[in-house]
């Protein structure tokens, strides 16, 4: 009986210890809650909101998301800030949502979204600047994008 006890154990640590995380950049505190790598620094005298699209090459403002959280904030970056941008599990994960592995991330003025009806803003592109980024290029920038008008 203890022979038995004794194998199940050794095998259980055998079969825990080779397991490799699918991202080993993303730290296991994150895995099952937000990962806080990602910075927005704001260079801007605006306060700005974003929005993520994983519908590269797409630029149509159509996600099923919605529009941006303008009145929260948590999702404003404000003039001169560094903002950590919180993504819910591993930011990796977010990239393989697109065929390209490419993310874009749409910059918008929140005095701009405030007086302006979001199909407008979709319609007119009203956003202040797109990037689009792979998750090496978002690795190179380490894990910072800046905005600057």
């Amino acid at each position: 009986m203890y022979r038995y006890i004794f194998l199940w154990i050794v095998l259980s640590v055998a079969v825990i210890s080779c397991y490799k995380p699918p991202y080993a950049d993303c730290s296991v505190r994150v895995r099952n809650g937000y990962d806080k790598r990602l910075h927005i620094i704001n260079r801007s005298s605006d306060s700005l909101t974003l929005k993520f699209e994983d519908t590269y090459p797409d630029t149509i403002l159509n996600s099923v998301a919605g529009e941006p959280y303008f009145g929260i904030p948590e999702y404003i970056v404000f003039p001169g800030e560094d903002k950590v941008w919180l993504h819910r599990g591993c930011w990796e994960e977010y990239f393989e949502r697109n065929q390209y592995g490419i993310i874009q991330m749409f910059v918008f003025d929140i005095r701009v979204l405030i007086s302006t009806d979001w199909s407008t803003v979709q319609a007119e592109k009203r956003y202040l600047k797109r990037y689009q980024f792979s998750l090496d290029e978002i690795k190179a920038m380490n894990w910072e994008i800046v905005y600057d008008p």
